[in-house]
């Protein structure tokens, strides 16, 4: 009896050890997965193996936000970062707990401060120069060759890097040093300086007439208005003092990080979005390689913000762990906005692109053209058709749309999906449904 006892119950002991050890298993690949999950609809889709970046198409109250990206943030489990319009994304995604939140409009002091020479601050002092030329070319963009080869652009950002140098080597802080520019002094204030890097960028200016260089000026002081103009990007932008919460282009490997961006002042805040997204990009392009951590970056409303340099970020992003989730009304507008050699690479990089509804023509032809059209294989009937007695002769469809355009404009409760293994119908998912 005794016997009998001790083998039951070190049976009993390993059933439970195994039941045990599968639960870890099962919770380690739960996690894992859902780490890595994307809401497109009600039936699952598995978009966790990879770090695959994903578009979402649809006009003005498709569900866009409520039927993908918030249903999305409620299940993904890494960190993100979120442009979020009118804050209702995040009071929507109360799971979203640990997180910083910067409000451009906000006046009550709950924003927290962006720390945009955060990073420069912590390169060793032969690099600083360099990033803050760069800093000066993410704030007046150079979208191609055009803006290259254009003197007022480049000269432009030519006396806002000189700016920004002469300022930050004289221990001012991101606005005081923008000011820079708006002195006519400012040649003197470089040569003074004894600054090679910010004497070269002067340099181009020599000999030149001085409405030119005036006209260098206006373009970078039009560039950096809203800093220069609203108070309250003062009291928001800075190095912190002690108390304050920070945002910097880092924030994002230890925190969610939302944006919140009045919906009537998309376009007024994008050279602020312009900049933050440029910094982020610029960081997580070179992201240590021990951040092994999922990264999911939603950028709602994407072409209201105006050019952002999303191409080589889609390129590339993938395998430093960095997801991309980008969201517009159309393709009309991305190409009004990126031109359509651009958009056709964001879109050869996104391996999710989803459909909500869309009666611009050019978005519902490509979508069209992406899931292909029946061939003559298609009107081989079935072996069970075969057998019926009366099987009524059945029209080809061999050279239609699988996807009908016209299909994809309205779709009620809808969504068409293209992905890697072809395209499907799902359901929308409304996270107020669930």
């Amino acid at each position: 009896m005794k016997t009998f006892m001790i083998v039951a119950m070190s049976i009993f002991l390993i059933a439970i050890l195994g039941i045990t050890a599968g639960l870890v298993i099962a919770f380690r690949k739960q996690t894992k997965d859902a780490a890595g999950k994307l809401c497109f609809g009600k039936t699952d889709v598995d978009a966790s193996k990879s770090e695959e970046h994903s578009i979402i198409l649809g006009r003005s109250g498709s569900g866009k936000t409520s039927a993908i990206l918030i249903p999305t943030l409620r299940a993904f489990l890494g960190h993100c970062l979120v442009i979020d319009i009118s804050g209702d994304i995040l009071k929507n995604c109360q799971n979203r707990i640990k997180r910083v939140v910067f409000s451009p409009d906000n006046r009550d002091g709950s924003s927290a401060v962006y720390n945009i020479f955060a990073e420069i601050d912590e390169l060793p002092e032969e690099e600083r120069d360099e990033a803050l030329e760069r800093l000066a070319q993410m704030l007046i963009p150079v979208r191609d060759d055009k803006d290259k080869n254009d003197f007022f652009t480049m000269g432009a950002i030519a006396l806002l890097s000189a700016a920004l140098i002469c300022g930050y080597h004289l221990g001012m802080d991101f606005i005081p040093s923008l000011e820079m520019v708006l002195s006519p002094q400012l040649g003197k204030i470089v040569q003074s300086s004894g600054n090679r890097y910010a004497e070269r960028c002067m340099k181009q200016f020599g000999g030149i007439k001085p409405e030119t260089q005036a006209a260098c000026r206006q373009n970078a002081i039009q560039a950096i208005s809203l800093f220069l103009n609203n108070e309250n990007m003062r009291k928001l932008i800075h190095r912190p003092e002690l108390g304050e919460e920070e945002l910097n282009a880092k924030s994002i490997e230890n925190q969610d990080v939302f944006l919140r961006i009045p919906d009537s002042k998309l376009a007024y805040y994008a050279p602020l979005v312009r900049l933050f997204m440029g910094q982020t990009f610029s960081y997580l392009l070179a992201r240590p390689e021990d951040k092994k951590e999922t990264i999911l970056l939603a950028l709602d409303e994407l072409c209201s913000f105006g050019w952002i340099d999303i191409v080589q970020p889609m390129q590339k992003l993938r395998k430093f762990h960095v997801r991309v989730l980008l969201l517009a009304q159309s393709l009309a507008d991305m190409d009004l906005v990126y031109g359509r050699e651009a958009r056709e690479s964001v879109l050869n990089n996104a391996a999710y692109k989803c459909n909500l509804g869309v009666t611009d023509r050019t978005t519902q032809l490509y979508f069209a053209d992406q899931a292909g059209r029946y061939t003559p294989d298609d009107d081989i009937p079935s072996a069970w058709e075969t057998f019926l007695p009366e099987r009524a002769p059945r029209k080809s469809r061999a050279g239609s749309y699988r996807a009908p355009p016209e299909e994809l404009a309205y779709m009620g409760e809808n969504v068409f999906l293209l992905h890697p293994d072809g395209y499907t119908w799902l359901k929308k998912h409304y996270y107020y449904k669930t």
